[in-house]
């Protein structure tokens, strides 16, 4: 099994990156990753993003932290805040892109299937009620979620 979790999005090449994850899988291997869909939420995040780059991680780190502890948040909400701002997300792609992508890699693939990633699926979050309410309101990134298995040889 070979596994990438959210890696694409910040590689120059994700295209090329995708032909090395089916290559170095065995014929007849799983391949999981997850990467980023672009669409609303970063065009929505962008202005926030530009602003707290030009601040820096520094500056903006303490009021961050401070404001979801007064809050009583779960210590993560911090750390997830700053990765949306800070993270770069360059190659955010479509759904039918990184099928291509895959298809088009020169490795056979026998299946493709989307996953539900926990964060986005039914699965309960072991955080506490109030930052349990405030993922289900806030939005969210959309993720492309896929097992595929390489063809046998």
């Amino acid at each position: 099994m070979v596994m990438s979790r959210g890696a694409l999005p910040a590689i120059a090449n994700p295209r090329r990156a995708v032909s090395e994850l089916l290559r170095v899988c065995k014929p007849g291997g799983l391949l999981y990753f997850y990467t980023y869909r672009h669409g609303w939420y970063d065009v929505v995040l962008s202005g926030f993003r530009k602003i707290a780059q030009g601040l820096g991680v520094r500056f903006c780190s303490r009021p961050i932290y401070a404001v979801c502890r007064l809050a009583r948040l779960d210590p993560r909400v911090a750390t997830m805040i700053l990765d949306e701002l800070f993270v770069p997300i360059r190659n955010a792609s479509s759904e039918n892109t990184v099928v291509w992508w895959l298809h088009s890699s020169g490795i056979r693939v026998a299946s493709i299937r989307p996953i539900v990633h926990a964060q986005f699926g039914d699965v309960e979050l072991p955080v506490d009620p109030r930052t349990a309410w405030l993922h289900r309101v806030l939005p969210k990134n959309g993720i492309i979620s896929l097992a595929v298995r390489t063809a046998e040889s």
